[in-house]
């Protein structure tokens, strides 16, 4: 039986040629290229309505917090019989949440706990920083760390807001993600200021880096809690930082601001300094 006459089992199958293996493996290639970014895209856009989700549940933690005490709002941190001699707001949330948060703030380091931690901490983390559970900083100017009076200047030492001091509760941030060393945040993005941090006895400009550094870890922002206790997302300016090392910041003009008199018609910011 010659090579090209057909058998009972039918017409022999010729193999592929090296032209028709190059076309499929181009078009599998601009397949994966095209639902590539597609896939990663929805995998970051459900990490961040994670993290959307997480910020609604605290903000009704501290809400009712404030409602159990004088309508005023907890600190971010306060003295205790610790280790640390601290705990902060994660824990005086707790009741609330029912997260387990541990009370001791040295306790936290290399926990991850749900609702208290964004999805996308690990991507963004700051080598060395080992608090996943710190995702997420509290405005100073509505909960001051009242645990660190030793720490701060004078000027800055205040006890925590009652809620009737808001006064556009739409606009002002109550809560933001942080870089997870810090639980608080003076959401303040003043080249000057927050270029020297972090040195001793100053850890307004610390904090500060901190929510600066996280601004952009869901898609070039971040959401932000609000006052009144709805979440938004607010893009980061752009660049996000100056300088290579992350170091100074780029001050927003029009998303979120530090100061409220930068911009009164802004999205939103930490200072009420205007009426």
């Amino acid at each position: 039986m010659g090579p090209n006459t057909e058998s009972s089992f039918g017409r022999r199958r010729e193999a592929f040629t090296l032209i028709e293996l190059l076309i499929v493996i181009a078009i599998i290639t601009l397949l994966t290229a095209i639902l590539f970014p597609t896939f990663a895209a929805a995998r970051e856009k459900a990490r961040q309505s994670t993290c959307v989700s997480n910020e609604r549940q605290l903000g009704a933690a501290i809400l009712v917090y404030a409602q159990d005490y004088d309508e005023t709002y907890p600190p971010a941190n306060c003295p205790a019989a610790t280790v640390s001699g601290i705990a902060n707001w994660y824990y005086l949330a707790d009741p609330y949440i029912k997260s387990g948060i541990p009370a001791d703030v040295l306790a936290q380091a290399g926990i991850t706990k749900s609702i208290l931690h964004c999805p996308d901490y690990d991507r963004t983390a700051i080598p060395g920083v080992d608090y996943p559970s710190r995702c997420y900083g509290v405005n100073r100017r509505l909960m001051p760390p009242v645990g660190e009076a030793t720490m701060l200047p004078a000027a800055y030492i205040s006890l925590p807001a009652p809620l009737t001091q808001v006064r556009t509760p739409a606009q002002t941030v109550l809560l933001a993600e942080v870089a997870g060393d810090t639980a608080w945040t003076e959401g303040m993005d003043d080249p000057a200021r927050v270029a020297a941090a972090p040195v001793a006895g100053t850890p307004i400009a610390a904090t500060s880096l901190s929510y600066v550094r996280a601004r952009i870890r869901h898609s070039d922002g971040t959401e932000y809690l609000l006052a009144d206790g709805h979440v938004k997302w607010f893009k980061a300016p752009s660049p996000n930082t100056l300088d290579a090392a992350g170091q100074i910041p780029n001050r927003s003009i029009d998303g979120i601001l530090y100061r409220k008199s930068a911009n009164p018609s802004a999205g939103g910011w930490f200072y009420e300094d205007v009426d």
